[in-house]
This record gives C-alpha cells, sequence and structure tokens, in this order.
C-alpha cells in the first residue's frame, strides 16, 4: 500500500480499539514558518503531514493522532522505505497540544474528516464504467464503540487513519494482512470479511470518498461483546509499488 499496510483493521481491532492515542512526529523546530516549511516538503511523500505547537512551546511536524499500535507500524513501514527521518518517533500527545497550520491543507469538520468533496477513483472512471486495476485510499475515520470488553461495558469514540489498497479486477482487498471480498458497483467498493467471531463490512462511494461501515466482534471465551461504527472520508493516494 502507499504509505503503509499499518491498516487499524487487525485483531484485532480489539488491540487498536483500546491502545493510547499518540502522534507521528517527524521533526521539532523552534519556529512555525520552519515547521511548516519542513511539512510542506514531506507532504510529498507522506499523507496527513501537520504541524502543531507542543507543550515546550516548539513546533512539531507529525501526523496523527492514531492508535499508539497503529502509529508504531506506520514508523517502521514509513522507515523500511526511507519516506522519513531517521529519528522519527511516536509521542502520546506532548507533542501536539494545537494545530498550528489550519490553512495548509485541509480543514477538519466536526467528525475529524476533511471537508473536500473528490472521487477515490481515477479521472472519469466512476462516470464511465471503467475500473482500475488497484486503488490505494488513505481514510480519515470516526470509530464509534459500544458494548462490552473481557466483561468490561465500553463507549467511546476515537479517530483513525486506515491506508489500504483495493483490487477491483481481482475481487480482493487488502487490509494490514487480512483478505476482504471486493465487490464493485458503478458507484461502491463493499468489502466484507467474517470470521467465527467477528463481522466486517465497509462501503466506499467511488464519486464522494465518503467511507461507512460496521464491525462486530463476540468472543464468550473472552467475554468480549461490542459492535463498532466506523464513518469517514477516503482520498485516492499515489501508489508506490505495494
Amino acid at each position: 500500500m502507499a504509505y503503509a499496510l499499518a491498516f487499524i483493521f487487525s485483531c484485532a481491532f480489539c488491540t487498536v480499539a483500546f491502545a493510547d492515542t499518540a502522534w507521528l512526529v517527524f521533526y521539532s523546530r523552534d519556529t512555525v514558518e520552519e515547521a511548516q516549511s519542513l511539512a510542506s516538503q514531506l507532504r510529498t511523500s507522506v499523507q496527513d503531514v501537520r504541524v502543531y505547537r507542543a507543550k515546550n512551546g516548539a513546533y512539531a511536524v507529525a501526523h496523527g493522532p492514531g492508535a499508539l499500535e497503529s502509529m508504531r507500524a506506520l514508523r517502521r513501514s514509513y522507515l523500511e522505505r526511507g519516506t522519513i527521518p531517521s529519528d522519527t518517533y511516536v509521542s502520546h500527545g506532548d507533542c501536539c497540544v494545537e494545530q498550528a497550520d489550519a490553512d495548509s491543507g485541509t480543514q477538519q469538520s466536526g467528525n475529524g474528516t476533511d471537508d473536500t468533496q473528490s472521487t477515490v477513483d481515477a479521472p472519469g472512471s466512476a462516470s464511465d464504467g471503467s475500473m482500475p486495476s488497484k486503488v490505494v485510499l488513505s481514510c480519515r475515520v470516526t470509530e464509534e464503540y459500544i458494548g462490552t470488553y473481557e466483561g468490561k461495558p465500553v463507549q467511546e469514540t476515537k479517530t483513525e487513519i486506515y491506508i489500504f489498497a483495493l483490487r477491483p479486477g481481482a475481487g480482493t482487498a487488502d487490509l494490514s494482512n487480512e483478505d476482504y471480498d471486493l465487490s464493485v458497483s458503478e458507484s461502491t467498493y463493499t468489502l466484507k470479511n467474517k470470521s467465527s467471531t467477528s463481522s466486517k463490512e465497509l462501503n466506499i462511494d467511488r464519486t464522494t470518498g465518503s467511507i461507512s461501515g460496521l464491525f462486530v466482534f463476540k468472543d464468550e471465551s473472552r467475554h468480549i461483546d461490542f459492535m463498532m461504527q466506523i464513518d469517514g472520508r477516503c482520498s485516492r493516494t499515489e501508489d508506490r509499488g505495494l
């Protein structure tokens, strides 16, 4: 996948759902101007890079927030590709108190998704019926959990980044080493995955990039019974040979 197969759908979801929120920090600089310059350079190869004011007054160039294990996996993947500085690290949040580049890229809506509208397919592919051989997407989503986990009540909302690849011609989708059945209509990508303990389905609008879905997980032996509603927005990203 374009930037990592560090997709959040490993579970799978369970580890991510209850992990700490974290950021991936690429640079720290004394001035916002210098940080913004570095962020602009990094955006040519890394998705969703932003500048934040840190608690110590410095300015961090970072990606996030996301689940701790997801950020760690993303860091490993980027480092393997030589995409990010070798001293990039994962932070729990002291780095990122307040966003300092609201006008530098996308504006965020209340649910953490981009307020832009753009097709996730190649130009014209949704309207003329043609389908690209592979579509690599980056999706900013909200996850709303409700139920029980290891016997304890759970009700929370998280923001995550999903990065994955679809292969419409082959009818498959790669989601962090999980195989999903993929069906394609003129307007929608539909991804389904079922096991003895879970059921997952995602729908992605090929024109607007909106993503929605439901994940249900039940494991009586571990006293787990919860569902997660997924909503957000996807954008097509550059294919880097994944």
